[in-house]
Parts: structure tokens; C-alpha cells; sequence
């Protein structure tokens, strides 16, 4: 075919409107044999007209017209967009389609594809769209490319083992990637093209870049992570060929196994940030039955899948392992396995209760020493967790550092300590929570309590039978220890009480104060016969005392 030297005017050139391109490909039905041209179009606008020239899979021109306004519809393939540029085809040989669903979308379709002078290299080349009304009037439209290339095509696509396992991942993705002219009848290697191959790979997608040999051979090495499948191929940037087909290319399956694990700690309870030992036993399944499955990384985790591994290690040639692993959190399982892989059936594990005990505190602590010799205890204990039923403890101390155990106790539902037990005269107090499961051992502050003993020497009632509605006189001596000695009280206020014969409740009499050497005495009327008893008021830093109860008959 002689190329055409009829050139359009410069004029008409100038008034041309360029538009972006958009590229879509025409989809054959196997990756080895895609089409001879790439659909290409670009959009040519009027003021109230879209119109898109595109070359469908067999060389033919498809221009979309909105609706079938013109008389005719001309397409012309300039060599260039310059001013003067030869044309290479051009043809009004079109006509009108809506109803095809082969092509898409409606419009002016040419009868055969358009054939450019021998020798034209492969590209893409800009088209003119000429439409004439039914008056003669003619307007012509730059935009869209015409698709002069050879078909892209790829064969001997495949593997180079038929599955991966466990043991063996590595594989080659291999093929050869041919280029046909179909002007020229001929088919060679397309050497050094730029492919780039999207792999599903296991979970993931990757992409990957390789270039054809001399012989348009490729070879691609992967790691498979499970099932692999070439998603795509395409060439980077290729002046001369169809884009390659899109559908998915061969697939290398991944095939499981199933095995098994046992594992326990060297202890249940480790302090926050502590270590410890996880040992244990893994198998795998294979033909002859259970056997051990060496080599394989085993991790501890407090969540099966997702978190973070405590420790690690590997299982020795008889399948045992053990490691060091750090704890982490309280009162929750950890789950111990084999280091996920795709290739297994499941996922199998052992579980080990490890109890990570947190630090807490007392709250609120209130520790009193009354005068009756009762410390009592109360507190809360602090923490974001249940606390229920922990143990708790009063403890004394007289130096501070040697505590010993008053009563012991537990904490109830709202996390509250109460606890009473007798007292010392003098010496520091504390609640104490040992370590436990779910906390750390932790004490309240110590806080010093004293108190001073006192009692009553040389107690007399007088006379020994006095008469009723008499009176009856009580002496005696009040005594306080000061340093390990009894000395006398002075100034402290005492009260006579009396029970009466058959009565429960006691009743004040007289009350006064010990005078000079601690004496004291107490006058009070004899209503009956009764029970007489001296005590002590209760006083701020002192212990309470009383005298043993004397019966009395009245006469």
C-alpha cells in the first residue's frame, strides 16, 4: 500500500481540539492469545457533543456517537499531530451500530480495519474524526490514538513444582513472551520487555519486576507463603505491543500438615516483668504416624493470634523444646505453639494458666487503739480488678522490722478490710496483704500506737455488811506503769458502779478523782444487796481498768 501524501490543512489542524486519553484493553479468551490491538480512545468535544474513537481487538475504528445525527462519519490516522503531518489511512467506509453487545458502545463503526503503509512502524497514531450533516457541511475533530501494534502473548506459563510445603517454598513462575505482527505474519521473542506480575501470595498480594532474556524468556524465583496465584501480567511502558490479558495465570497450591503440642511452665505465679521456663513436646503427622517435628520455631503468646510472643525458641531434633518467656499480665491464660504458618491443617496450642500479680494499695486506712486494748483495722485496696476475698492481715512490730501476724482476714465484695485483734501497750500497727495471684505483697503505711496501762491496788469496801439505805465507802489506790513502772495516778477520774441482785445492767454511783499517791475514795447509798465494782473513765491515751466486782449483802 503507497503511503498518502494528501496533507489537511494547517488551519483546521489548529482548531483541533486534544483531549486526555483513556486505554482499556480487549479482553481475548486465554492469556496466551491476546488481541492485536489495544482499545484506545480519547474524548472529542463539542459544545453539546461527546464523541470517542477507539480500535477494537481486530483493527477496526468504533467511534461513540451520541445518537445517529450525522450523515457520515470519516477516520483518518495522521503520522503525527504537526501541522502537515502525513496521513497513514483514512476511510468513510462507516456504519451506524446500537445494538451489538460485542462492541461497545453505540455509534459509527468502520467496515475493515484500517491497513497503514508497509514499513509504518508500530505505535499509536493520532486520528481525525470528520463528520459531515446532510447539507455537506463538515467538521472535523483531533483525539484518540489508533493501535498500529504487534500482539503481546505469553506462553509456556507455569510452575516449576506442582505444590509447596512446609519444608520446601521455593519455586519459579516461568514462561516466554512473544510479540506477533499481524501485518507482517511474523512472530519473535519480545526481548528485554519490563513485566511486571501481581502474585496472591498466602494473605497477601505482592508485585513483582522481571525482565525477557535475549529468547523472550522469563523466570520468576517466590517464596511462597501459602497458596500462590499470578493474579496479572503486564509490560512497563511498551511502545509496540497489546497489553498482555489480564486473567489470572496458573496457580501453585500449598500443601498442609497437622501436628501437635504439649507445654508447661516451671511455675504459675511470676512477678510483673519476671521470667519464666516453658518447656514441652511437638509432633508432626506424617505417613508412619505421630513423629517429632524438629526445627520449628515455637512461641508463647498471651493471645492465640495477634499478639505479641512472651519468648521464643526452637524444637530440638526429638521435637522438645524449652525457652525463657517474660510475663506480662495477670490472670490470663498463655497459649503456646508452633509459629503460624499457612501450611498447617490448624492451628494447635496448649494453654497455661500464668498469674502476673499487679501492684495495689491501701486506701482510706484508719488503725485505732482503743481503751480496752482492741486495735482495729480498716482500709480499702485499690485496684481496677476484683479483690474480692484477698488475703489480708493486722500485724504489730515494736522495732519496725520484725512483724508478726495479730488476725488475718480477707477482703469483702467492695474490697474492704476490717479487722480487730487484741493490742499492745505500746508498738506499730499495719495491714498487710501477702502475695496472692492476682496482686503483689504490699503493706499500708505502719502507724505507732500507745496507750498507758493502768490498774487499781488495795481495793476496800467498808463496812462489810452495811445497812440498807445506809452508805458504803470504796478505797484503794490508782496505779499507771511508766516505763515497765507502777506508779501512782494522780488526777485520774474514776466512777463506783453498782448491780443490784438479779439484775444484768450496772449502774454509776459516785464518780471522783485519785488524790496524792494515787489514793481514791468513793462514797455511795446502799439500796440492797449487790455487786460493787471501781473503774476507770475512759481517757485519752490511757487503757480502761476496773476493780474485780464485790458482792455485798445489805442487812
Amino acid at each position: 500500500m503507497t503511503r498518502s501524501k494528501r496533507m489537511l490543512p494547517y488551519a483546521l489542524m489548529r482548531t483541533a481540539a486534544v483531549f486526555a486519553l483513556s486505554a482499556g484493553v480487549a479482553t481475548p479468551a486465554l492469556i496466551t492469545a491476546p488481541a492485536a490491538y489495544a482499545a484506545e480512545s480519547g474524548a472529542l468535544r463539542t459544545q453539546d457533543r461527546v464523541y470517542h474513537p477507539v480500535t477494537l481487538a481486530d483493527g477496526r475504528v468504533n467511534v461513540h456517537w451520541p445518537s445517529q445525527l450525522a450523515a457520515s462519519v470519516r477516520v483518518t490516522v495522521l503520522e503525527s499531530t504537526e501541522p502537515g503531518a502525513a496521513v497513514l489511512a483514512s476511510t468513510d467506509d462507516l456504519s451506524w451500530h446500537d445494538n451489538d453487545p460485542s462492541i461497545s458502545p453505540q455509534g459509527w463503526i468502520t467496515a475493515e480495519p484500517l491497513r497503514l503503509p508497509e514499513g509504518t512502524p508500530l505505535g499509536r497514531y493520532p486520528v481525525v474524526v470528520t463528520e459531515r450533516e446532510a447539507d455537506g457541511t463538515e467538521t472535523e475533530w483531533v483525539g484518540g490514538r489508533y493501535a498500529y501494534l504487534a500482539r503481546a502473548s505469553i506462553s509456556q506459563f507455569g510452575w516449576d513444582r506442582e505444590y509447596t510445603d512446609h519444608e520446601n517454598r521455593t519455586a519459579a513462575l516461568s514462561g516466554l513472551l512473544t510479540m506477533y505482527n499481524p501485518f507482517t505474519k511474523v512472530r519473535t521473542p519480545a526481548r528485554g520487555v519490563r513485566l511486571h506480575i501481581a502474585l496472591s501470595n498466602g494473605v497477601r498480594d505482592e508485585s513483582k519486576m522481571i525482565l525477557t532474556g535475549s529468547d523472550g524468556t522469563f523466570t520468576l524465583p517466590v517464596t511462597a507463603e501459602g497458596t500462590v496465584t499470578a493474579i496479572r501480567v503486564w509490560h512497563h511502558e511498551s511502545t509496540e505491543l497489546t497489553p498482555i490479558d489480564s486473567l489470572p495465570g496458573p496457580t501453585l497450591p500449598a500443601r498442609t500438615m497437622s501436628y501437635r503440642i504439649t507445654a508447661d511452665a516451671d511455675r504459675t505465679r511470676v512477678k510483673p516483668g519476671g521470667e519464666f521456663t516453658m518447656s514441652g513436646r511437638v509432633e508432626r503427622l506424617t505417613k508412619d504416624g505421630w513423629r517429632p517435628f524438629a526445627g520449628v520455631p515455637v512461641l508463647t503468646s498471651s493471645r492465640l493470634s495477634g499478639g505479641g510472643p512472651l519468648g521464643k525458641g526452637r524444637s530440638a531434633a526429638d521435637g522438645s523444646f524449652s525457652y525463657p518467656a517474660k510475663a506480662e499480665q495477670s490472670g490470663g491464660k498463655v497459649y503456646t505453639l508452633v509459629e503460624p504458618s499457612p501450611y498447617f491443617t490448624s492451628t494447635a496450642h496448649d494453654s497455661t494458666q500464668i498469674h502476673v500479680p499487679v501492684y495495689a494499695v491501701f486506701q482510706d486506712t484508719e488503725i485505732t487503739l482503743d481503751p480496752f486494748g482492741a486495735v482495729k483495722a480498716g482500709a480499702v485496696l485499690n485496684v481496677a480488678s476484683r479483690c474480692e476475698a484477698q488475703p489480708v492481715a493486722l500485724q504489730s512490730s515494736t522495732d519496725g522490722k520484725n512483724w508478726r501476724t495479730l488476725r488475718a482476714g480477707t477482703t469483702d465484695p467492695n474490697c474492704r478490710v476490717s479487722i480487730t485483734a487484741p493490742g499492745q501497750t505500746g508498738g506499730r500497727y499495719r495491714i498487710h496483704h501477702p502475695e496472692s495471684d492476682e496482686f503483689v505483697e504490699m503493706s499500708s503505711p505502719a502507724v505507732r500506737l500507745n496507750r498507758v496501762p493502768t490498774r487499781f491496788t488495795g481495793g476496800k469496801l467498808t463496812p462489810v455488811r452495811p445497812a440498807k439505805n445506809g452508805t458504803l465507802t470504796s478505797t484503794g489506790t490508782l496505779q499507771r506503769q511508766v516505763n515497765g513502772v507502777w506508779r501512782p495516778y494522780v488526777g485520774g477520774k474514776v466512777t463506783l458502779f453498782f448491780k443490784a441482785r438479779g439484775e444484768t445492767r450496772w449502774k454509776a454511783v459516785t464518780k471522783g478523782k485519785s488524790a496524792s499517791g494515787g489514793a481514791y475514795t468513793l462514797k455511795g447509798g446502799v439500796s440492797g444487796d449487790g455487786t460493787w465494782s471501781v473503774r476507770t473513765d475512759l481517757a485519752t491515751g490511757y487503757f480502761y481498768s476496773e476493780t474485780k466486782g464485790t458482792y455485798v449483802d445489805a442487812r
